[in-house]
């Protein structure tokens, strides 16, 4: 791997470390300072609502100053000065204060390393995976690794082990250094044309609602797991688990893109999500059956995620990239995990498990959304100009 792809793959190790630790314990350790599910809920949809304008914000700066990696060295720094504030104080007030803040900057990053990435593949886009698959080891150190530490220290320690990570990956963002620039433009083309195509509505609904059916398993599926009897340590394994189930798979879908093609993937990982999602809610007590649950990790979202950007890099090409980027995590991390949080926090408590069941259903439904992209996805695109 060359060096420069290297210092990228060491940004995506760090930058989903931090969600190793934060996904499987978050909920659980705001439910440990007292908060009940609909205010769960709601805290975690402050997150993932900055999502829906944070990284168009930064990606449309990043297009109008060609500074991508500078927007990243940036937003990483002050996604670290922000998160430190948590210490402070715990109230529901300043959550809610410290989350939009805080997620404003730490939601600007994964975008803009999406175009920093692709850009530097150029036209072997098929590798992107196998960069990507850094960031999915770096979950899985830290929801493994981190798993006895919390068990031993309790969940009050997951802010200070959080903050450790985003340090460790804004001094990466440092050492890092633009290959190539490309000299700003004063009047980038607008996004808007191109959103007006059937196959990219398509797709955008898709990813809306794949990350909707997500959002009760990245809030509820630890403190389920608790409720049902499994202890800190394994809720962590079993967290890896899934994520090294993806590893695998992102070294395998560079063959399965050219074979099979994005949109019959992205069928694919809806219908398995359905299926996941029904097993978590039916078998909660059953290890092997949450295992291979977890395990199908590796489609729902792994060849969910190769596929979808693969489908973005295509459709917006050229400098509508960094947009194109903010467009796909602001509608589908943003717009639909912040719904489906809220959702899932105000059905909790009545529902319990059936929020699973109707995140099912609602996989299944999107199987829909992925036929228009059939015809679309071999037309050639011509490059803004």
């Amino acid at each position: 791997m060359p060096p420069r792809h290297r210092k990228l793959a060491a940004f995506y190790f760090f930058y989903f470390a931090s969600l190793g630790v934060y996904l499987p314990y978050w909920a659980p350790y705001l439910r440990e300072l007292g908060f009940d599910a609909v205010a769960i809920g709601e805290l975690l949809a402050v997150v993932f609502a900055t999502k829906l304008f944070a990284p168009y914000i930064w990606g449309w700066i990043a297009d109008h100053t060609a500074g991508r990696l500078r927007m990243l060295r940036w937003a990483s720094g002050l996604s670290v000065l922000f998160y430190g504030l948590l210490l402070v104080r715990q109230d529901y007030a300043w959550l809610v204060i410290w989350l939009f803040f805080s997620g404003f900057f730490l939601n600007a990053l994964l975008p803009q390393l999406e175009s920093i990435t692709l850009d530097s593949l150029g036209h072997m886009t098929r590798h992107y995976s196998r960069i990507r698959l850094w960031g999915s080891l770096g979950f899985i150190a830290c929801a493994a690794g981190f798993s006895p530490v919390i068990a031993h220290y309790g969940l009050y320690i997951v802010p200070y082990l959080v903050l450790g990570v985003l340090a460790a990956m804004w001094v990466v963002s440092l050492y890092s250094a633009d290959r190539r620039r490309r000299s700003p433009q004063t009047s980038p083309p607008p996004i808007w044309p191109s959103l007006r195509r059937p196959e990219i509505l398509s797709l955008i609904a898709l990813c809306f609602l794949m990350q909707l059916t997500h959002a009760p398993y990245y809030g509820f599926f630890s403190i389920y797991m608790r409720d049902t009897g499994y202890g800190e340590t394994l809720i962590g394994q079993m967290w890896a688990f899934g994520v090294i189930a993806e590893v695998g798979i992102f070294l395998l879908v560079p063959r399965f893109l050219p074979r099979w093609g994005a949109p019959a993937l992205l069928s694919f990982s809806m219908a398995v999500t359905a299926l996941r999602w029904m097993l978590i809610a039916k078998f909660p007590q059953q290890l092997p059956v949450i295992l291979f649950a977890q395990a199908l990790h590796a489609i729902t979202f792994g060849v969910y995620h190769a596929a979808a950007i693969d489908l973005i890099d295509r459709w917006f090409p050229g400098v509508l990239q960094g947009r194109g980027q903010a467009l796909y995590s602001a509608v589908s991390f943003g717009f639909g995990g912040a719904l489906g949080s809220l959702l899932a926090g105000r059905l909790w408590d009545g529902w319990g498990a059936g929020v699973f069941v109707f995140a099912a259903a609602t996989a299944a439904m999107g199987v829909l959304l992925t036929l228009p992209l059939y015809r679309a996805a071999h037309k050639p695109v011509r490059p803004p100009d």
